[in-house]
Order: structure tokens, then sequence, then C-alpha cells
């Protein structure tokens, strides 16, 4: 980041955390400032401050919430060989969408295979799903982001239909694996991070897959509404993360059904780590080990003068 892009960042970030001080007290906002901003998530101490806000942060969260979670019985098919997979981008494709998304929604397309690729966007995401108006609400008011809006339309999706969602930033390389029917829920489980982050690279939230009648999806679901419907700003970026793990460590038959997900995708974000390096198909092929999706983003700086990159490959189709 340059410096005006620090700047904002840290405005923004004050701003969130604040917000997070005055309405659930200044411990959680304090940790989460002091992860994201004075010391940077990644580094060893950052990671602490990290781990440490998000362990408050379930701690409120199953005191608050908790309730949700007794009786639980766990219902769902496997997942379908023919089931849906969800896209969503909130203005709909057009010419102004970036070029990552495009050839990252083209990547999925060509590789679904019988799967029927649905694309969501503001004008039509009421027709699969009915969300409380209190949400919506909350997204007109600028209290939740289209960050958060997506982790809520995903679940809901999900719990109605069952099928596959999937960021439109991930960038396919091969075909669903066969085994994923073998499963009833199923997310890219990388297995990196997971000495401080939420998911414990377990799950990947931006890769989640279900088949129907999946009362974990379900949960998942009715945990967030519930949250929205009683606070009147999010305690944290990952709430959806925090509600998938509160329910994997109180719930025996959810905790089962992740820990028996074979570990998959490993080298996920290897692409966009080297995306702007000079190509190199032995180094490629070896990020392809295990691995056929790739997680990008469309809010990189793509002005490099270098025409021998990973990224231009990816422009051309040659990846």
């Amino acid at each position: 980041m340059n410096l005006k892009e620090k700047y904002l960042f840290i405005k923004k970030k004050s701003k969130v955390d604040y917000q997070i001080s005055k309405q659930f007290g200044i411990k959680y906002g304090l940790t989460d400032y002091l992860a994201t901003v004075v010391f940077r998530e990644k580094s060893k101490i950052g990671k602490k401050y990290f781990y440490a806000h998000h362990e408050l942060v379930k701690a409120y969260l199953l005191k608050k919430y908790g309730y949700l979670l007794d009786g639980y019985v766990q219902t769902g098919e496997r997942i379908s060989s023919t089931g849906n997979v969800w896209l969503f981008w909130w203005q709909g494709l057009n010419e102004d969408t970036p070029i990552v998304v495009k050839k990252c929604i083209d990547s999925i397309i060509a590789n679904a295979g019988d799967k029927k690729v649905i694309i969501i966007d503001q004008d039509n995401y009421s027709e699969y799903v009915s969300i409380p108006d209190y949400i919506m609400s909350k997204l007109d008011r600028k209290q939740i982001t289209l960050t958060h809006f997506s982790d809520i339309l995903r679940l809901a999706l999900l719990s109605e239909y069952g099928g596959i969602w999937m960021d439109a930033t991930l960038f396919m390389v091969e075909k669903f694996p066969r085994d994923m029917e073998n499963y009833t829920i199923y997310s890219i489980k990388h297995n990196k991070f997971s000495d401080y982050h939420v998911c414990k690279g377990k799950w990947s939230s931006f890769f989640l897959a279900c088949g129907e009648n999946n009362s974990v999806l379900k949960l998942f679901r009715d945990f967030f509404y519930e949250y929205l419907k009683n606070e009147d700003s999010l305690i944290t970026y990952y709430l959806i993360d925090c509600i998938i793990a509160i329910c994997y460590e109180n719930i025996n038959e959810i905790r089962t059904a992740i820990d028996i997900m074979p570990t998959n995708n490993e080298n996920v974000f290897e692409l966009q780590n080297n995306l702007f390096n000079n190509y190199n198909e032995e180094e490629y092929l070896k990020m392809k080990i295990n691995t056929h999706i790739f997680k990008l983003s469309w809010k990189l700086d793509f002005s490099s003068d270098n025409k021998n990159t990973f990224y231009n490959k990816f422009l051309e189709d040659k990846l």
C-alpha cells in the first residue's frame, strides 16, 4: 500500500473499531485494532491479537446466541453431481466488470460439467431467496457491507437449494473432483494459517457446498439472521467464520462432518502470491498439485509493464 492507501485503511479501521468498542466493549475493538493496524494480522504479535480478538468474539456469540445450538438434529443429502453453482456479482456482469472477475467466472462455467451456473445480482437475488427486511434495511443504511450481505446470501441459497457457492474471484483450472459427492458438506480445506486464524484452514467461506435439506447450513444461516436481528453493527469482519467455528466446536455432528472432508486445494493462494512474478511452467505445475481452484482478487494493482507474468498468462487463457 502507498501512503494514501495506508491512511485510508487506518481511517476506515479506526472508525470500524470505534463502533465495535462503543457497542460491544473496548476489548473487542482494541484487540481488532492491534491485530489489523498496529501489528498487522500476519506478524507474530498481530497473530496473537487476531486470535485473542476472535476468541473474545466467539465467547460473546456463544453466550448470547448459544441457545440456537440446542436440540440440533443432523439432516441432509449428499452433494449432487447436477446441483447449482452459485456466483454473486451485485452489479451484474457488464462492461465495467473487472477482467479478473470475468475470467474467473468463465473458468467456472468451463469446468462446471453437468452443474448449472447461476449468477446472482441485485436484480435477481429475490427470485431465489427471501432475505428478511431487517437485513435489507441494514444493507440500505450501510450497517452491513455487500461483502457481509454476500455471506448471508450464500448461507440462504445453500440452505434452501444446496449446491456450491463460489466467490466470483475463484479461478478453476480443472473440473470439480468427483469425491465431493461422497459428502453432505464440503469446502476448500487447505490447512493454512492453523496457528491463529478462525477457521484454522479447516474450511473456506469463499467455497462452500452441501446437498439438499442440509441442517448444518440452515443453522449457520439462522445464527447469522438472529445476530443481525439483534445487533446494529458487526462485531468482526469474520463473523461467518466465527459462527461456523462455534458450531464446529460445540456440535459433534458438525465437527465430524468438517473433519472428514479431505485436505484439498492446498495451494489455493499460491497463484495470487505469484501473480506478477515471471511465469515459470515448473512452478505452475507445482501450484496445481492437489489444487484445481485458485483464489484471486480484483483489487490488486495490475499496472505492471512486465508481459511475461503469471497474470499475463491468466489474461491470455494459457493457465
